[in-house]
């Protein structure tokens, strides 16, 4: 036997008298799953998306990767740098972070190929928001190789050598398998995060750039305790 009571709009309202042991189980697995729904910060196909098939992931033992997936020449990933730059400063340890240049078409190839040589040149941590802030802020055209590179030099790299680097085979390799993985990650636009090669979203899926590192938190932190 069983009395159902519900509350409303602050009020307790008192329902039908229920006596099959069947219909008590299935009002209380309604009731059970309606609750646990309900506290559920963020919903899979409204916040975020699950990627089929999965991407191969190489985060150190123990940690969940996170990627960043964005262009230097879209105007919401540099608003979203700052975004992301202090999240990076405080994320969990657990976290493994790093960044992707998405390719969506061989104009973006320049871009990828200059993130690239600025690793291997060791100039990335002075470029990257540089080269945001000399598109978006200054206004400046880079976006050919002779642009990238002289942008590169004004910054103190040697030509030859970030040349060399710019147009090397494993710069070409790195930014081919940035391309690659763009596909297979299903974005359809930046900025886009994809957390350990399982789930993407973005700051239109997610309500914001605040929201978007929130739900980052959220899934990086559900895949950390499914690893333990």
């Amino acid at each position: 036997m069983f009395l159902l009571f519900i509350k409303k709009n602050g009020a307790e309202k008192r329902f039908t008298l229920i006596q099959n042991p069947r219909l008590i189980f299935l009002v209380l697995s309604v009731l059970f799953f309606t609750s646990a729904s309900g506290s559920e910060k963020f919903i899979e196909g409204e916040h975020f998306e699950s990627i089929l098939p999965t991407l191969a992931t190489a985060p150190p033992l123990g940690q969940v990767e996170v990627l960043e997936f964005f262009w230097y020449g879209c105007s919401h990933c540099f608003e979203f740098e700052e975004h992301i730059a202090k999240w990076i400063a405080s994320k969990k340890d657990y976290v493994s972070f790093a960044r992707v240049p998405a390719v969506f078409s061989e104009d973006w190839m320049i871009h990828a190929k200059a993130f690239y040589a600025a690793i291997e040149t060791q100039m990335i941590k002075q470029s990257h928001f540089a080269l945001f802030n000399a598109l978006h802020e200054k206004q400046e055209r880079i976006y050919t190789e002779t642009e990238v590179i002289n942008f590169f030099v004004g910054m103190g790299a040697k030509e030859n050598e970030f040349t060399s680097s710019f147009n090397s085979f494993a710069t070409a390799t790195r930014a081919q398998r940035a391309q690659a993985l763009t596909k297979k990650a299903g974005i359809s636009g930046v900025p886009s995060i994809v957390i350990n090669g399982k789930y993407r979203s973005s700051a239109r899926m997610a309500g914001g750039y605040g929201k978007l590192l929130e739900l980052v938190d959220f899934l990086a932190d559900k895949e950390f305790k499914s690893l333990n």
